[in-house]
């Protein structure tokens, strides 16, 4: 199972030259089991994705991001990278916003985290109509939850629009 995995995932090598490989070193298996291999049971696989991107981002002094897009069968789609040079993070969306984006930052959570600076930034800028009749759902809460890399960070709910 984990040379079928390592061949496809890190050699780029296609399901029909593995099953050609396998079968010349007489390993009995069709083109179905390896397919089902490579796609089903996957949730450790996940699971274990999201807990790099917690480490990383809890323990990185710094992080780069970036985004592509792509079209798939028919469909635009995006590629979300987030890490630097000790972790990397990769997420498949529908979405190229910032709020697509944050919702990756927060994993699981439904929240967002802003600092001082990030509220009054928000506030004093013309936001698109769009956000323009969002408010917070509470104040800044004055006790900081978590410190990253040197700046208070305080939990407030999503922006209610």
């Amino acid at each position: 199972m984990s040379f079928i995995i390592y061949q496809h995932h890190q050699c780029r090598v296609p399901q029909n030259l593995i099953l050609e490989q396998l079968r010349e070193l007489e390993v009995d298996i069709s083109a179905g089991q390896i397919n089902r291999i490579l796609i089903e049971n996957k949730e450790s696989f996940h699971a274990e994705q999201t807990q790099v991107l917690q480490v990383g981002l809890e323990t990185a002094i710094y992080i780069h991001t970036d985004d592509t897009g792509a079209r798939h069968q028919g469909q635009n789609g995006y590629c979300t990278v987030i890490g630097n040079d000790l972790f990397a993070h990769f997420s498949s969306t529908k979405s190229k916003s910032r709020e697509n984006y944050l919702r990756i930052l927060r994993g699981n959570a439904d929240d967002f985290i802003l600092n001082e600076y990030s509220r009054s930034y928000l506030v004093l800028q013309p936001l698109p109509q769009t956000y323009s009749r969002c408010k917070f759902l509470v104040d800044v809460i004055g006790v900081q939850s978590k410190v990253v890399a040197g700046m208070g960070h305080c939990p407030i709910p999503a922006l209610s629009c």
